[in-house]
């Protein structure tokens, strides 16, 4: 990465930000900073930003607009989709297109339409409410407008079933009530009370008594069953009004992908006008600071050289500079795993990429979880359907051309494992028996028949895995000139863990290792160097204290060697998810068995259970498979060498939520 400056007249300003857009090669740097140094302070001046509420309001317009419509999509989203959330491509007339005929008037017509529609949603629900309050009176033969009189009044209400008996006692307390059940349900009797008006308000005391809740229906007149058929037929009405409403707003999804291509068009305009809140001038000119790739270095000189009074100074960054980190791993093979890096964060700049350190251990940890053929061949066949069928963004893309691999991979660990669909070979009737015969043939080592030499195995695959960690890290501390640090601080771990582990499988297994005596002393003689070495930065006033303080840090750092146990034992989860995908493979191969040995269906219910059970299964270790090899790579492997916090590297150039421009040159506004 290369930092540069770029000093132009004022007048060239919007000429040189488009230019920068239209290249997107160099990520623009904050200069503001330097107007608190006061020599910058004497010739610098914070550059001058128009207002952005303009296109504040668009945006949310359009945005307003782009969510009302979607709304009326007919097809969904399948879950891979959503997660990623793809983008439309679109080419460059497309684009130009969509910007020129845009009409601003479509964000006020579906303002009107989603407050038409709002309207009569609201219409029709009242509607409805209405119809089945009233549907329980539905029998009730007194007009509605009839329900007082002069003398006398019928009270409508709800009363719980069980205090029903307790209107007798009102009624023989007032002679001249009536109590007519003009429905009833389980738990709720619908009653008219008639009454006179004088004895109304003792009366509705009694009947607050028993829980009695009165309806009233203002406003409405004649029979219920009238009512009914006429809100029938308002609901109806309302109905196809509202049908009516979405139909127009479904034929506004024509113009849901102009939307998006103005919403992204806006947005790219707004960038534009806020990236010179980045810039500083003097009276005449302003300054530009940011970072290009050193492989862009020309490109950027090249896309500038047309714009007259420009000066591009370029320069190595300075040791303490923050820096943007860009990934480069351009082979078809490696940048897939890039998205295992990512998960974790970006290395520090001064850092090296460990995607290419990873990769071979991931997927082989990826397979040796998953370990079976078939899985492998199943993971390869749906990973291929996905990047072929499914819409997806760049990082759906890497996952399943990652996932393609890691099926390579599983296939070739399921033939020396012996897994094909668990033990579903030793069932294969027929000519077919011949596949458990190739399955034996072919297996080295059986976890479950033997998961002791498999763990020896992972094992030694952890010791190695964290020893290449400690190798890269000697080879960055060289790199940067450290020579006696790299042999204090890893040489001896380097020379420590491989001989430490020959000295305990020989006390432990009793193994026999040529020239044991020779590995005895390197291991003393690195155990000696650490202790003498690893307190060599502690200081103090005394030189006795300094001294003690140096031995006993250095005697602390012996400590390690059981962090590095810890972490060697936990690649043990390797075995113990492939233990899991293989077990669980033979218990649903033993089910299927005794269902298929049913009779008459039992063959049927087996053979569509057969899918549905492995399907679930490779599934669910395919996912820890993909979790927990990269737990191993962050935890285990990444901590020897790599510090992370890196800041990605953005260049200033055009950015979309919704599109993707083919050969896009920057005519975006």
């Amino acid at each position: 990465m290369l930092k540069v400056h770029i000093i132009a007249h004022g007048d060239r300003k919007d000429e040189i930000i488009s230019r920068l857009h239209e290249l997107g090669l160099m990520q623009i740097k904050d200069l503001k900073e330097k107007l608190e140094t006061p020599s910058w302070a004497k010739i610098l001046r914070e550059e001058e930003v128009p207002g952005t509420s303009e296109l504040d309001h668009q945006i949310a317009g359009v945005r307003y607009a782009i969510d009302f419509v979607s709304r009326f999509e007919t097809t969904t989203q399948n879950l891979i989709e959503s997660f990623f959330s793809p983008k439309f491509l679109v080419n460059e007339q497309e684009y130009e297109d969509a910007i020129k005929n845009f009409d601003f008037n479509l964000i006020d017509k579906c303002r009107e339409l989603d407050a038409e529609l709002t309207h009569l949603k609201n219409e029709e629900a009242h509607l409805y409410t209405l119809y089945e309050e009233l549907l329980p009176w539905e029998s009730l033969e007194i007009p509605l407008e009839e329900l007082e009189t002069p003398h006398t009044v019928t009270t409508l209400g709800i009363i719980p079933v069980e205090n029903g008996g307790l209107l007798h006692t009102i009624a023989d307390d007032f002679p001249c009530t009536h109590f007519i059940t003009v429905t009833e349900t389980d738990k709720e009797k619908f009653v008219a009370a008639l009454h006179l008006k004088s004895e109304s308000e003792e009366i509705s005391k009694r009947l607050r008594a028993v829980e009695f809740s009165p309806v009233s229906f203002d406003g409405l007149t004649g029979y219920v069953v009238n009512q009914l058929e006429h809100l029938l037929k308002s609901i109806e009405e309302t109905r196809k009004k509202r049908e009516k409403v979405e139909e127009k707003c479904t034929e506004l999804l024509k113009e849901l992908l102009p939307l998006m291509i103005m919403h992204d068009h806006l947005t790219n305009m707004k960038a534009k006008k806020e990236v010179k809140e980045n810039f500083v001038r003097t009276d005449r000119a302003f300054v530009v600071e940011g970072w290009v790739p050193r492989k862009d270095e020309s490109a950027l000189r090249d896309g500038l050289s047309h714009i007259r009074e420009v000066e591009i100074l370029i320069e190595e960054p300075a040791e303490d500079e923050d820096v943007p980190v860009e990934l480069r791993n351009t082979g078809r093979v490696i940048r897939p795993f890039e998205l295992v890096t990512r998960i974790y964060g970006l290395p520090h700049y001064r850092e090296i990429d460990p995607t290419l350190s990873l990769a071979p251990f991931f997927i082989v940890f990826f397979g040796l979880c998953l370990s079976d053929v078939f899985y492998g061949i199943l993971l390869i066949v749906l990973s291929f359907f996905a990047l072929k069928k499914v819409k997806m963004g760049p990082d759906g893309d890497l996952l399943f051309k990652l996932l393609i691999i890691a099926g390579g991979v599983t296939i070739v660990c399921g033939f020396f494992l012996g897994g094909w669909f668990g033990n579903l070979t030793e069932y294969a009737p027929g000519q077919l028996a011949v596949l458990e015969t190739v399955r034996q043939k072919l297996t080295l080592i059986n976890p479950i028949e033997n998961p002791l030499g498999m763990l020896a195995i992972v094992l030694l695959m952890g010791i190695v895995h964290v020893w290449f960690g400690i190798l890269i890290k000697m080879y960055m501390t060289i790199r940067d000139g450290y020579y006696l640090d790299a042999v204090f601080d890893q040489g001896f771990w380097l020379l420590l863990i491989p001989f430490g582990t020959l000295m305990v499988l020989k006390t432990m297994f009793e193994v026999d290792i040529p020239a044991y005596t020779a590995i005895q002393y390197v291991v003393i003689a690195c155990l000696v160097g650490l202790v003498l070495t690893q307190g060599r930065h502690q200081k103090a006033g005394n030189i006795i204290v300094s001294l003690f303080m140096k031995l006993f840090v250095g005697l602390l750092s012996i400590y390690s060697i059981f962090g590095y146990l810890g972490d060697v034992l936990s690649y043990s989860r390797v075995l113990a998810l492939g233990l899991a995908t293989g077990a669980i493979a033979i218990v649903f191969n033993n089910i299927l068995s005794m269902i298929a040995g049913l009779p008459y269906i039992g063959l049927i219910i087996a053979i569509i259970l057969f899918p549905v059970l492995h399907l679930f299964n490779l599934i669910i270790n395919a996912l820890g498979a993909f979790i927990h090899p990269g737990r191993l790579q962050y935890v285990e492997f990444f901590t020897k060498f790599l510090e992370g916090g890196g800041e990605d590297f953005r260049p200033f150039q055009f950015d979309s939520k919704y599109i993707k421009v083919r050969e896009y040159k920057g005519k975006g506004g």
